[in-house]
């Protein structure tokens, strides 16, 4: 690698540098309370407050509005199944109905037709008689 000394002492120099930064990040970072994961119940509402403010409040406004689109598409799914229930049960009772209607009326139609029958009957046990 051929490196004159001036540039081996110059690299040093760096090195010396970026191990005193990391050293002073290391102190900084040793004297702050964590932020996340503290058994503290309230670090968490915190932690969310304090985002909130430093991002100008949209991290909060967008979980809101999230919930809001949740909230409003399982209300929605729900009608929508209400609905549908509700058009299967008018479809039965109409089916139910129309299936009545037919009954009353083969009843009504066996009936004219055994009136027909007997009238039937009659008139030719009467034709029978004069016959005779």
């Amino acid at each position: 690698m051929g490196l004159s000394k001036g540039d081996l002492l110059k690299l040093l120099g760096i090195m010396e540098g970026e191990v005193q930064a990391r050293e002073h990040v290391i102190r900084i970072m040793k004297s702050k309370p964590a932020r996340y994961g503290s058994a503290e119940p309230g670090s968490a509402l915190q932690a969310l407050q304090r985002d909130s403010l430093i991002s100008g409040g949209t991290m909060v406004v967008v979980v809101v509005v999230v919930v809001v689109v949740v909230v409003v598409v399982v209300m929605v799914v729900v009608v929508v199944v209400v609905v549908v229930m509700v058009v299967v049960v008018v479809v039965v009772m109409v089916v139910v109905v129309m299936v009545v209607v037919v009954m009353v009326v083969m009843v009504v139609m066996l009936e004219s037709l055994q009136e027909k029958h007997r009238e039937t009957y009659r008139r030719m046990l009467g034709q029978l008689l004069l016959a005779e």
